[in-house]
């Protein structure tokens, strides 16, 4: 109790201590007005217009009212942002060679006349980020810690939306790997005429999952992420799993008991035969037990808390060799500490460490293929399970019978993790039928 106990503090402390830095570093500092610099406005003259302003830029437009004879000048609060420069005949104005412009930056503008005097300052333009959709499909191998690898096909949908000074929202939607109900560790033995064959009913399958939250930027590769969500089964196990009691006084009855007894949650459960000279190990007079689909009402919820880093990658071979000319990738990583209800059993309890990365693979000017991985810990003591082989009946058996009793399948309290490849999708759906998608969601974006 005291172990646990520990892990909920320690999960309590890192939250409250990210959302501490987060809110340190987003802090805005003073609020007081800033002005160009400049001494006395002219009411006269005209205000310039500044447009959209996009994060990393390192030049701003804008317009100002056509005839206009003087320069526009661009600031930072009291602080010249490049040279003044004069507008064209019908008042357009860019002003280059900027340093790269910060998300959150505030930019103003004032046309200053020939003569000296200075017009009223523009109304603020905050530098923002484009939101970032990116959509990538493939295969990845799943399993379970100590268990076969399944293969499935997975869909990865992410959106990570504009920054607002140093906050944003983020959302990811999968189909994908997941653990399902399965026999909790018993191995069917079946004879055969080369010997004996086991088979591991540990399922992996698809499910449809999802998560939302929030994000905060502390750095220009670092970001506080939480996030809520849920996991659903696509299928499930139709067919009953049946096995034959095993015989009285064996170690695998007494494991057998012990493994689906009330103690682990089971609902109808397992006790030994304590008769006299008994026939069957069971109580209750059964001879063989099967495994059934377990109704669940809920969806397997999830929630959690930690950071993400991203890497931006640049393409050798981009024209100008500057990654402006290519569609942007970022490999990234999640590190986030909470509570998964697919790995623990379908139960919110203890703590859950989630890695989740996704690295892209430069093939020309762009990123068509992605590798991924994730893992899911379940920060506890690891148990060691003797093995359990069990016959399966011959001939199959009917359920329900008398003889037969009938157990829920459970989800397992086990690690669980996914590797893959994918093939960026707005890469193939931008290069097959549009030349003038956005660089932004082909390949910009988190795990």
């Amino acid at each position: 109790m005291r172990t646990r106990n520990a892990r909920y503090k320690l999960l309590v402390m890192l939250i409250w201590a990210s959302v501490a830095i987060a809110q340190s570093l987003a802090t805005p500092g003073s609020n007081a007005k800033a002005t160009c610099p400049t001494t006395v406005a002219d009411t006269k003259l005209p205000a310039p217009t500044i447009d959209k302003i996009k994060e990393g830029a390192t030049k701003v437009s804008g317009k100002v009212a056509i005839g206009s004879e003087g320069k526009v000048q661009l600031c930072n609060g009291n602080v010249a942002l490049g040279d003044a420069v004069s507008p064209e005949s019908d008042g357009s104005f860019t002003v280059s060679n900027l340093p790269p412009i910060k998300n959150g930056k505030k930019v103003q503008a004032q046309f200053m006349s020939s003569a000296g005097s200075a017009g009223p300052v523009s109304g603020d333009k905050t530098a923002q980020s484009d939101p970032v959709v990116i959509v990538i499909g493939g295969v990845e191998y799943s399993a379970y810690s100590a268990q076969s690898q399944t293969t499935n096909g997975f869909l990865n949908i992410f959106y990570q939306g504009p920054y607002t000074g140093r906050f944003s929202g983020w959302g990811r939607i999968r189909l994908t790997s997941t653990p399902q109900q399965a026999t909790n560790g018993i191995v069917s033995v079946i004879s055969n005429p080369t010997g004996l064959t086991t088979n591991s009913y540990s399922n992996v399958g698809q499910a449809f999952d999802y998560v939302l939250g929030p994000s905060v930027r502390l750095a220009t590769n670092w970001s506080f992420i939480a996030g809520l969500g849920a996991t659903t089964p696509l299928s499930s196990q139709d067919t009953p799993i049946t096995f034959v009691a095993p015989a009285p006084g064996t170690t695998e009855c007494t494991e057998l008991v012990n493994r689906f007894s009330s103690a682990n949650g089971y609902t109808p459960s397992l006790s030994l035969n304590t008769a006299a000279n008994p026939s069957t190990c069971l109580a209750g007079g059964y001879t063989n037990l099967a495994f059934s689909n377990q109704d669940r009402s809920s969806f397997l919820l999830k929630y959690g808390a930690g950071f993400r880093t991203t890497y931006p990658f640049k393409f050798a071979d981009c024209k100008g060799g500057t990654v402006n000319n290519c569609a942007p990738a970022d490999a990234a990583l999640d590190i986030t500490f909470g509570q998964d209800a697919s790995v623990t059993r379908g139960y919110l309890r203890g703590v859950v460490l989630k890695l989740d990365g996704m690295l892209p693979l430069p093939t020309g000017n762009s990123s068509w293929l992605y590798l991924f991985g994730s893992a899911y810990m379940r920060l506890r003591k690891n148990v060691d399970l003797p093995p359990l082989l069990l016959q399966t009946p011959n001939p199959p058996i009917t359920v329900p019978a008398a003889t037969v009793i009938v157990l829920p399948l459970k989800l397992p309290d086990r690690d669980y993790y996914r590797l893959g490849v994918g093939i960026n999708v707005n890469q193939l759906w931008c290069k097959t039928f549009g030349s003038n998608c956005s660089k932004d969601s082909q390949g910009n974006a988190g795990q």
